[in-house]
Order: structure tokens, then C-alpha cells, then sequence
């Protein structure tokens, strides 16, 4: 794993979490007008805006999590390479 390997899952986990944030405010945006309490499309509306809230939390989430992985492994990478480079010298 190199550094460019590491950039590209870091930028993949950016676009992840836009993404999610995009279809979840699609989905919010896209839930029919609520009905009277009690109707399926009051039940369906609540649903639908549930259904974009947890696709935002979920892919800000994952984004974060690949994002602090890809820094878990630079920091891995440079430490490795520190110690391998220290061999080589003494």
C-alpha cells in the first residue's frame, strides 16, 4: 500500500459520505406530504424521512471510518518506512 493507494481510499470515503448526504436530502426531499395521523401516507412520509436521515448518518459514518483507516495506514506506512530506511543505515 502506498501513499497515492491511501489518498485514493481517503478521496473515495469523501465521496462516499457526499453521496450519502446527497441521496439522503433526495430521499427527505422526495417523501410524499404527510396525511392525517394515523394514514399510510403520513406513515410513509415518516418513513421516508427516516430512511434519508440513517442514509446521512450512514455514509458520514463510513466516509469518516475510511477516512481515519486510510490515516491509520499512512501512519503505518511512515513508521515502517522510518524503521526500514534506519535498518538499512546502521
Amino acid at each position: 500500500m502506498n501513499k497515492i493507494t491511501i489518498f485514493l481510499v481517503k478521496l473515495s470515503a469523501i465521496a462516499i459520505a457526499v453521496a450519502g448526504i446527497v441521496l439522503g436530502f433526495n430521499s427527505i426531499n422526495n417523501a410524499p406530504p404527510p396525511g392525517l395521523t394515523g394514514t399510510p401516507a403520513l406513515i410513509l412520509h415518516e418513513a421516508m424521512l427516516r430512511i434519508g436521515v440513517m442514509e446521512i448518518a450512514g455514509s458520514v459514518i463510513t466516509g469518516l471510518f475510511m477516512y481515519v483507516v486510510a490515516g491509520t495506514a499512512r501512519a503505518v506506512l511512515d513508521l515502517w518506512n522510518d524503521r526500514y530506511n534506519s535498518a538499512e543505515q546502521g
